[in-house]
Formats: C-alpha cells, structure tokens, sequence
C-alpha cells in the first residue's frame, strides 16, 4: 500500500517526543529513545516460499499453526511444527489483511478488509472449521478518508471481554493523506463497534499486532511506513498500560537487511516467547518482492 509522510509533521513529532492530536482528543505515542530495546529476535532458518502481506497467525487445537496471508485474495497455510506449511483449501472471504478471534464455542470470526460499492469496510465473517467462512455483517468501520493506505486492522479481546479493533487510517482534516496514524473501535458483543477518542500512534507506526492484553500490561508489535523518510522499514516493540496509550521503543527489534520488514503477527511458545511472522521484501522497494519469514522474539 502507498504511504507518503509530510516529513516536517515527522521531525517535529520526534522533537516533542509525545503529539497530541486535538479535535480527536488526546493520546497517541510515547517514543523511548533510548536506543535499546528489551526483547532479542532470532531469525528462523527457514523459506517458506510464501509470498504477500498482512499475515494472521494463530495456534490451533493440535498445536500446530494456521497461517492466514494476503496474495491476490486471502490464501491459508497449515504447520504442524509452525514452520513447514502447506496450503489448504477452503472457502475464503474476498477480501484482504485478516484478523482473527476464536469465540467461546471454538468457532472463529475473522475481521476483514472487504470493498463494499466502492468503498474500503472492515467486514466479518465466521467460520466453524477456520477454512470454510460465511459472512456476517459490517463492523460500520470505514474509510471515510479515501486514503490509499487504509485497513490491517488487528483484532483482540481485552480484560473486560470486549473486542478492540485497531487499524490504519489517515487522520481527520489530511485532505493529502500524508500522515498515517492508527485508530481503535471497542464492541461488547464483537460486532457493534464505537470508535474510541485519539489515536493509538502517529509519528510513522503502524500495522499493528498487539501481543498481549493484560491489565497494566499491554505488548505489542508495530511496522514503519514505507515513506522514504523511514525505509527500510522496521519492526519495533510497544508497550501500554491501557491498551490506549502506547510507548515505542526506541531501537528496532526486527529488520530485514536491505529490504524491509513489515505487518507482524505472532504465536505464543509456552515459554514467554513468541515465534513472529511478518512480511519482508526481497530487495529494497517497499512495493513489491513480498515473502513471509519468521522468527524467535524472547525478553532479554
């Protein structure tokens, strides 16, 4: 997806440290300069040779994982070790940049990017087996916008039980879609979704995969943009105490040497661990040469 950044609106949020966004209310991103981060990521020595973006991860019954990619439609890729994957065929939503949750009677809801007469919405659709889907309904989430870089969204119950959608959009009044920033809906019931106040990140974070959701204790994995300014683009670790109000670390935690590492998602190992999926481009262009790859993220 095109994204361009106005980069006086960039040097000027890394000179406050923290923006604030006005109409829409507070909150946005803390970044922690400090050059270090908390967390190591070691590669898997492994190709997938899978290609896209926008992967969805998650652990199935048996252990092994589903992987969800985006690829001239949605595809999906069954690992019974997380690292050897198949295709599978199923009855796949049309649509792109899945997210899934599980539901209390096993079945899943995928929250989805679907093009509805011409505009961009995050749909669902749900299914019992996780390959066979059937849509549902309209989150009412959409790009009102008209920026070119709109949706990923990630999805993940919170402590309440309630449901929080992130996704990436252009804030309120940037007629140019210059500057891209994340926003959030919360429903009860997973379907009726109210938009929450502010954003999320600004400042060139996006693709969001929160790892974590605990009270006080939020983890999660945001992308850089491709705007030139920010490329390669890199993978870095958050955290937050509300889910809300996100603090960045200030060094990078996943890269992709010359090309560029993009839309996290991950699986918990058991141990505190995480095996993180995302995307990466062959070369330097953000544009294309899209593969999946993955890895080991652990604390230090």
């Amino acid at each position: 997806m095109l994204r361009t950044f106005k980069l006086t609106m960039i040097v000027l949020f890394l000179v406050a440290g923290t923006y604030m966004i006005g109409c829409d209310g507070l909150v946005g991103v803390v970044v922690n300069e400090s050059g270090e981060s908390n967390w190591t990521f070691t590669e898997d020595n492994v190709s997938f040779g899978i290609s896209g973006v926008s992967p969805e991860a998650i652990v199935l019954g048996d252990g092994s994982v589903r992987l969800y990619v985006t690829d001239m439609g949605i595809k999906v890729y069954k690992a019974s070790d997380g690292l050897t994957f198949t295709q599978e065929s199923g009855s796949l939503p049309q649509g792109s940049d899945p997210t899934l949750i599980q539901l209390n009677d096993g079945s899943y809801r995928m929250y989805y990017v679907d093009m509805v007469q011409g505009v961009q919405e995050i749909s669902t659709a749900t299914s019992s087996d996780g390959l066979n889907w059937i849509k549902e309904s309209n989150t009412g989430i959409s790009n009102t916008t008209g920026g070119p870089a709109w949706g990923v969204p990630d999805s993940i119950e919170i402590p309440s039980g309630s449901i929080r959608l992130y996704w990436v959009d252009a804030p309120a009044g940037d007629s140019n879609h210059h500057l891209e920033v994340i926003k959030s809906a919360i429903a009860t019931d997973g379907l009726n979704f109210t938009v929450e106040s502010g954003y999320r990140t600004q400042g060139g974070y996006v693709d969001p995969y929160i790892l974590l959701a605990q009270d006080g204790n939020w983890i999660g994995l945001f992308a850089t943009t491709p705007a030139p300014e920010f490329l390669p683009q890199k993978i870095y670790v958050g955290t937050s105490t509300d889910g809300l109000s996100w603090s960045i670390e200030g060094a990078s935690i996943i890269t992709a040497g010359d090309g560029n590492a993009l839309d996290p998602t991950a699986v918990p190992l058991g141990d505190g661990s995480y095996r993180v999926y995302y995307s990466a481009t062959s070369g330097s262009n953000p544009f294309s040469g899209f593969l999946i790859k993955s890895g080991i993220l652990r604390r230090k």
